[in-house]
């Protein structure tokens, strides 16, 4: 199977106006399931696999506002998004418990900082002893690095006051660090919905139903003047008017998939 990149032709307003309609409503409800899906502390409770399909499958069945395609991507962009806050939230714990000893290069300091560590935090790092460094790295590096974390957060351990406080370090940093995805927050964001050949029925002429479910269509128009391919995709709302999108292949591109 071959993908062939392909453009897109000049839109008209109202064409520009629809798709600009259809990219705000989709990250609106990116949003909504982001912030009903984030997980504010994972290491007591991480909403992930089933559980988290059952959230944002709720929010995506009781939506009637946005056509079911358009929900059914929005779900799809946000669950990994949402996993990966998790991943990352764990692996700057684990991460900052396996490199503890980790010195900061005396041309990095700055001439009041005092800090000699990047992982622990400086009112313990006279204290603190090289048996109690290794005995905190030696967790992370057997996989254990979460589980003392829970084991601090639950208040059921042995750890001595200055381990205790190393584990406060890191935990408040990946706290400030640990925020749901926020699609669109920055100027430069690019909504990208993928349309693939599974979104595209391969007969000529499409059934009703699929059309009213959402599919995409490639269509000919021979008799067009300006462009001969269209991307037909759904509109906005369930029965709304479906927009379509004249396709262009550059000269340099068609030369050389005709060659």
């Amino acid at each position: 199977m071959r993908a062939v990149p392909l453009g897109v032709g000049e839109l008209t307003s109202a064409k520009r106006n629809a798709l600009m309609q259809l990219s705000g409503a989709i990250l609106s409800r990116m949003r909504e399931m982001a912030a009903a899906g984030f997980s504010p502390e994972p290491l007591k409770s991480a909403l992930t696999g089933k559980a988290l399909d059952d959230v944002l499958l709720d929010i995506q069945k009781r939506d009637n506002t946005l056509n079911s395609v358009w929900r059914e991507q929005a779900r799809m962009r946000v669950k990994p998004a949402l996993a990966e806050t998790v991943r990352r939230y764990f692996s700057r714990l684990a991460g900052g418990l396996r490199h503890l000893d980790q010195a900061i290069p005396q041309r990095e300091r700055k001439e009041c900082d005092q800090r000699r560590y990047y992982h622990i935090p400086e009112t313990v790092q006279d204290s603190i002893t090289l048996e109690e460094i290794r005995e905190l790295q030696t967790l992370a590096e057997k996989g254990k690095a979460i589980e003392a974390f829970r084991q601090w957060i639950d208040g059921q351990h042995d750890f001595s006051p200055q381990q205790v406080a190393v584990l406060e370090y890191l935990h408040e940093r990946a706290q400030r660090k640990h925020n749901p995805p926020d699609f669109g927050a920055r100027d430069d964001f690019v909504l990208q919905i993928p349309i693939d050949a599974r979104m595209v029925p391969r007969n000529e002429t499409p059934p009703a139903l699929a059309l009213r479910q959402g599919a995409s269509f490639l269509l000919e128009d021979d008799g067009n003047r300006c462009y001969y391919r269209f991307l037909d995709i759904a509109g906005l709302r369930p029965r709304a008017p479906r927009i379509r999108i004249p396709l262009v292949l550059s000269e340099a591109i068609a030369k050389r998939n005709n060659g």
